[in-house]
């Protein structure tokens, strides 16, 4: 991939979109918001800034891009963090060159009356949605607009209204699917189907916690995923690595929930001896490359998240942990640690395989921290 200046990533954490960058011998600098020891072994520069219930702090974000403007780049490829901020988006393409969607376009993605009323145009089902004190009998679940990581979803049983800058959204019972996915802006490429985890069991929590990748995939269940991505993909006129949220209920019904226009969490599951980041910076440019066969093993990663405060000690980390924490840094309950990945030839085993890593990783970070 030709080359002269890095490209800058930002996102609420960079180091998986850094890592396929430097796949492809790309050179890449970051702003997120951890700064982990793999995204600084991968990138030329990280400066970190806060996270907000919005996303990125963005105060401090254009702070740091003021003191970049006289720096070249190649181009800005945005992640998650942004996408309740078209303005920074704005500012980003007005100074910069953006690979992803414009303010634009992640508008129309993210405003929940032009959205769902977008669905209801191509006639592709979704649970109810309303941003007014209207619902049916039933559970609703109350969404921020623009929010990532699900860490924003709670149940919803305020009656006198809804706050500002959120929606209610009708609870649907059924498999949490995702999509991952490359639009050109004209035409689509699937890259990878996944099921989606939350942080609680029984959905108290709705925290993204992780996913497995689904390499076979009922054939109707496929058609009509790929049928819902390409009718959005096309009149929203997406470019770049996207992804698609839905629930399938129990007669294969497929319920569209979200679509994040830009890069998500699970692309990595699916990297097979190529970079999605170069497939995403082509993609940008209206080019659909030929991506190899995809991976046949069930593969998952899985969040770390603190059960307490605590400074992290320095640790030996196992080889499938990725996303570290740097040691001497302070660590609040419930804040993100680590990432753990796996694989194997079958759902059932690499479920399995994460949770006996996730309760290796505890006990290990439980005994440093004695040590500490």
């Amino acid at each position: 991939m030709p080359q002269s200046r890095p490209y800058l990533i930002i996102a609420q954490s960079g180091r998986a979109l850094s890592a396929s960058a430097a796949a492809a011998g790309v050179t890449t600098c970051v702003i997120d918001c951890f700064g982990d020891l793999d995204t600084r072994s991968s990138t030329l520069n990280n400066w970190i800034v806060t996270g907000t219930e919005f996303g990125l702090n963005t105060n401090q974000l254009i702070d740091i891009l003021l003191e970049l403007k006289e720096i070249p780049l190649e181009g800005i490829v945005t992640g998650s963090g942004l996408e309740a901020y078209p303005d920074v988006l704005e500012f980003i393409s007005c100074h910069w060159r953006l690979f992803g969607n414009t303010a634009e376009v992640v508008q129309k993605c993210k405003d929940p009356v032009r959205f769902f009323s977008l669905l209801d145009d191509l006639d592709i089902p979704h649970p109810q949605t309303n941003v007014h004190l209207k619902r049916d009998s039933g559970e609703w679940l109350l969404k921020l607009t623009g929010g990532e990581g699900g860490g924003h979803i709670r149940k919803y049983t305020n009656v006198e209204g809804i706050p500002t800058h959120y929606y209610i959204q009708e609870k649907l019972e059924g498999r949490p699917l995702s999509i991952i996915f490359l639009a050109s802006g004209k035409d689509i490429c699937i890259v990878g189907i996944n099921e989606t985890w939350t942080y609680a069991s029984d959905a108290s929590d709705y925290r993204y916690t992780g996913a497995v990748s689904l390499p076979d995939l009922d054939a109707p269940l496929y058609a009509s995923l790929e049928k819902a991505v390409r009718l959005l993909s096309q009149e929203l006129q997406l470019v770049g690595l996207c992804g698609l949220d839905m629930i399938v209920d129990n007669t294969g019904q497929i319920h569209v929930l979200e679509i994040n226009p830009r890069p998500t969490a699970t692309f990595e599951l699916h990297e097979n001896n190529n970079s999605l980041f170069y497939a995403h910076i082509m993609a940008c440019q209206g080019k659909l490359i030929a991506l190899p066969e995809r991976h046949k093993n069930f593969r998952a990663h899985r969040v770390i998240y603190a059960d307490s405060d605590f400074i992290m000690p320095r640790i030996s980390w196992p080889a499938w942990v990725v996303d570290k924490t740097q040691p001497g840094r302070k660590v609040s309950a419930e804040d993100p640690i680590c990432t753990i990945q796996a694989q194997t030839a079958d759902l059932n085993s690499v479920i399995q395989l994460i949770e006996d890593r996730k309760q290796l990783l505890y006990k290990q970070l439980k005994k440093e921290r004695r040590a500490a």
